[in-house]
């Protein structure tokens, strides 16, 4: 089994440059976010890719609401192994101009991984909500890879 432990976010390039290959595309989820918690109060980022898009927001109160919905949702789509990329069982949230959903990825020692997706409000819901499932298969896909080659995330 791996241990996740929390790291530097520049140890995993793989993550940071996926993620921004799939912001770039023309799928809505304007921004991605992996979390791995120390614990509830203090959670550590593994990999942010947030464009212009969604910049000017206060990132302190949005890690503050970011950690007032993991600390309360016991409605998280957690990931087995055989996810299925149709499940979209997510509560969306939203922040101030962004929403946003969270999955948890999880290890085969049942540490979560947080996926956060954001999506700045001005942009097609309906597109974000069509294609977010997608994102999330690829950036779960890539964050278990990781796991498995035994690397402390």
């Amino acid at each position: 089994m791996t241990t996740i432990k929390p790291a530097n976010v520049k140890t995993y390039p793989q993550l940071q440059e996926l993620a921004q290959h799939l912001c770039e595309k023309d799928n809505h989820v304007d921004g991605i976010l992996v979390l791995c918690p120390r614990n509830h109060d203090n959670q550590f980022f593994l990999t942010t890719y947030a464009p212009e898009k969604i910049q000017g927001i206060d990132v302190e109160a949005f890690g503050g609401s970011l950690l007032g919905v993991l600390k309360t949702a016991e409605d998280l789509v957690l990931s087995e192994s055989g996810f299925e990329t149709g499940d979209t069982r997510t509560i969306i949230y939203e922040f101030n101009s962004l929403i946003f959903v969270i999955y948890s990825v999880r290890g085969e020692n049942l540490q979560d991984v947080y996926l956060v997706l954001l999506n700045a409000t001005e942009a097609d819901l309906g597109a974000f909500n069509a294609n977010r499932n997608q994102v999330r298969a690829q950036m779960e896909v890539a964050i278990k890879g990781l796991m498995k080659q035994g690397m402390n995330i």
